[in-house]
């Protein structure tokens, strides 16, 4: 995804005191996001590039990202749980990229850049969660966020997992405490909900029959999974955890 990499690009920006690119790259990463969120919603295959692409759809041909957040149907959601982050984005615009080089400071740049990641958790960042998870508590057998066409604009996150009880208030709460170690409180405010499921539920053995994945990011589109219809799916993992058994072998003293 691209706003994904100008955010990295912002990132590493950042690092290396770069704040001017920085701050211009983080504002267009969101930008971009608003823009691949029109277009799900509006189940578009691209962003209208060419002028002639525009004809009839001129409000959409802006760089203003209050418009552009208005138009991606997400402006209720942003702005009731990401309200600071927004607020510090707003500001930006693509002019920005011409003013004097030093013009920024490092901490105007850096609250673009991390309210920009703040405002879309990366797939790769949820991805390293569930591994540190993982290597905490043990492999997952599905672990993906899912958005249904009832919801349109919002995710749910489906896991499952053999240390999890499914459907527990207990388990539900564990696994949202771990992520918010992970990546942050404030993050998990992109789900609707978070859902576990047991091991046997027909969408985890749909997804571990024909969905399979063990750590990538495998995405599906316009599926009826059991009469639920899914309007995107990124599957993080859908494989049966390994069974590790214990050796009989006896341990040996080291020889020196």
């Amino acid at each position: 995804m691209i706003a994904r990499a100008r955010l990295k690009d912002a990132q590493v920006l950042l690092r290396a005191k770069r704040f001017d690119g920085a701050y211009y790259l983080g504002g267009y990463a969101v930008e971009v996001a608003l823009k691949a969120r029109i277009c799900r919603t509006l189940k578009w295959a691209g962003f209208p590039d060419a002028a002639s692409e525009f004809q009839g759809l001129h409000s959409l041909k802006t760089h203003d990202l209050e418009i552009l957040l208005r138009l991606s149907g997400a402006e209720a959601t942003v702005k009731a749980r990401r309200l600071a982050e927004w607020s510090a984005v707003l500001n930006w615009n693509p002019e920005k990229r011409y003013q004097p080089v030093g013009k920024l400071t490092p901490q105007q740049a850096m609250d673009m850049v991390t309210a920009a990641g703040d405002l879309m958790i990366t797939n790769s960042t949820l991805r390293k969660a569930m591994r540190d998870i993982a290597a905490r508590k043990g492999d997952f057998t599905l672990f993906a966020k899912i958005r249904r066409a009832d919801a349109p604009g919002t995710w749910d996150l489906v896991v499952s997992a053999p240390w999890l009880e499914a459907g527990k208030l207990k388990a539900t709460s564990e696994l949202a405490e771990l992520l918010s170690d992970s990546v942050g409180e404030s993050s998990l405010h992109e789900f609707s909900r978070i859902q576990t499921v047991g091991a046997d539920h027909p969408t985890v053995r749909f997804m571990l029959d024909n969905l399979s994945e063990e750590d990538g990011e495998l995405r599906v589109q316009s599926m009826d999974l059991f009469g639920l219809q899914i309007e995107e799916a990124v599957i993080f993992r859908a494989k049966k955890p390994a069974t590790i058994r214990p050796s009989n072998r006896r341990m040996e003293p080291t020889r020196r």
